[in-house]
Order: C-alpha cells, then sequence, then structure tokens
C-alpha cells in the first residue's frame, strides 16, 4: 500500500469545507493529529494519492458520505474494554440501590461492543427491565451494524478474557449465539437498545439521561469542541445523574467541572450536582 503524502494545513481546511458542504459535517473542531492520521489512512487505502484527488472525488459524487465517515469514525473497540472500569461501574449501580426506572444514553455506538457489554451488566444485576438504553452515533452506517448485534468470532478470545476479569461467573456464549463467523447478541438484549443517529457537534439531546456513558470520545475533538459537547451531556442529565468518560478523558479544566462531583478518578465517573 503506497504510504500518504504528508497533509498541508491548506489542503486540511479544503477538505474540511468540502465536507462541510457535501455531507454536512463539521470536522473543524476535531484533533487535528487525530483527523489527518485517519484522512492519511483513507488515502492509502483507496490509492487516491492525494488529498486534492481525495476533494475532487467528494465534489464529484464518487466517494460517499457513509464510505468516508466510517473510516474516519473511531470503531476499533471490544466487550468490556477496561474490565476495571466495568467491575466499578457494577459496584456503583449496586450502591444507587436503584427501585426506580432509568434512562442510560451510551455516547458512540461504534461497532456496538460497548452497549452490548452495557446491556450484559444490566441483565446481570437484574436492572434490564427498569433500564432504558439509548445507543447513538453520528454515523448512519456504523449505526447499521451495530444494530446487526454481530461481532467478530476472531476477537471472541479477547472479549472472553474482558468478560472473566470483570468477574462474570457465567459463560459469554450465554449472551451470543454462533452466525458463520460472527457471533450475534441475543435478541432478548439486543431488543432493548434504542439506536438513534446524532450528532454532537450540531444535535441537542434533551434525554433527562440518569447515566451518559461517553467514553474514549472526547479525546477526538479540540478542547473548544470538548467544552461544548460536556456542557451539552450536563444539560442532558438529570440531578445527580452521573457522566463517565475514558480512562484518558477529564472534566476538571472545563465550564462544567464546578457542576460534577468525581466519585471515581480513576474510572472517570462524575456525579452532577444539586443546584
Amino acid at each position: 500500500m503506497q504510504t500518504a503524502p504528508e497533509i498541508g494545513i491548506n489542503e486540511l481546511r479544503k477538505l474540511i469545507q468540502t465536507i462541510i458542504e457535501r455531507f454536512d459535517y463539521d470536522f473543524s473542531n476535531y484533533s487535528a493529529a487525530s483527523f489527518k492520521r485517519r484522512i492519511q489512512r483513507f488515502i492509502e487505502i483507496k490509492r487516491l494519492g492525494s488529498v486534492e484527488n481525495l476533494v475532487n472525488k467528494i465534489i464529484s459524487g464518487e466517494i460517499k458520505k457513509n464510505e468516508l465517515l466510517t473510516e474516519i469514525s473511531v470503531n476499533v473497540t471490544e466487550l468490556f474494554r477496561d474490565p476495571s472500569f466495568w467491575k466499578h461501574l457494577r459496584k456503583v449501580l449496586l450502591e444507587q440501590n436503584l427501585s426506580q426506572n432509568i434512562k442510560i444514553w451510551q455516547v458512540g455506538s461504534s461497532s456496538g461492543e460497548e452497549v452490548f457489554s452495557l446491556m450484559i451488566l444490566l441483565n446481570d444485576l437484574n436492572l434490564l427491565n427498569k433500564a432504558e438504553v439509548i445507543s447513538t452515533d453520528f454515523n448512519v452506517g456504523i449505526i447499521e451494524k451495530a444494530q446487526s448485534g454481530l461481532i467478530p468470532g476472531k476477537s471472541m478470545e479477547l472479549n472472553t478474557s474482558n468478560f472473566v476479569k470483570t468477574g462474570y461467573k457465567g459463560e459469554l456464549t450465554n449472551y451470543f449465539k454462533a452466525e458463520g463467523e460472527n457471533y450475534s447478541l441475543t435478541k432478548d438484549l439486543l431488543s432493548k437498545i434504542k439506536f438513534k443517529e446524532i450528532n454532537l457537534v450540531k444535535d441537542s439531546f434533551n434525554g433527562n439521561v440518569d447515566i451518559i456513558l461517553c467514553r474514549n470520545i472526547l479525546i477526538y475533538h479540540n478542547p473548544q469542541l470538548q467544552n461544548d459537547i460536556l456542557k451539552k451531556l450536563h444539560q442532558s442529565l438529570n440531578m445527580s445523574g452521573l457522566l463517565i468518560l475514558g480512562s484518558r478523558e477529564t472534566i476538571e479544566w472545563s465550564e462544567v467541572a464546578p457542576k460534577f462531583t468525581m466519585l471515581g478518578p480513576e474510572e472517570r465517573i462524575f456525579r452532577k450536582n444539586k443546584v
């Protein structure tokens, strides 16, 4: 595969403007380094040779919106990623002593593994019938993949290892059925997930949500957009609701920092303060 040339700042601006005009999606406030890496990879895979050729093919319609956004999106994930986090989340949910229904928003459906892990946890805690779970992504193609409930069979060894490290006593295959080279999440779990297209950059979500899982999303945006997203997440949370970020993410520098109390510094769980 031919290596793509280094992308200059003017080329990057022209590409971003073209994507805005043609695909109505704004990457202006994404992490420049991350965005450039993914564009270079796309150019290499498609053997386009240059950003100029990519721009021309977007304008001509040869490169489609979902095709490009799927490659730029971060879709590398696994079941029970960061097992220590899932062990901690189990403890936090148990401590909540939940007697009322809860609404959970999982941001970034990706290929589904994060929300599938959540459903297995809720089922194990007998909270499935009390929980409304919404999983969102800006990429329709990615949502369709997650909605299929399929995960690749080649990743089951890693997924099973994470499952065991998380402390489950049963078998991961109790929740999945072999389907050719893949495994399919059982329909009783998959059917309870509401998938929805939401673009965090421009859409609002008036959710009245009790828990938001937004792990490993902020790191791909610059501080300005991170701050804007955090304000939206704060507005969507009910009082005393939980905001859960990735292990490399925090709110400490943001405008909403005084409005939260950190519950777990290592696991990045924050509770929305009462006014």
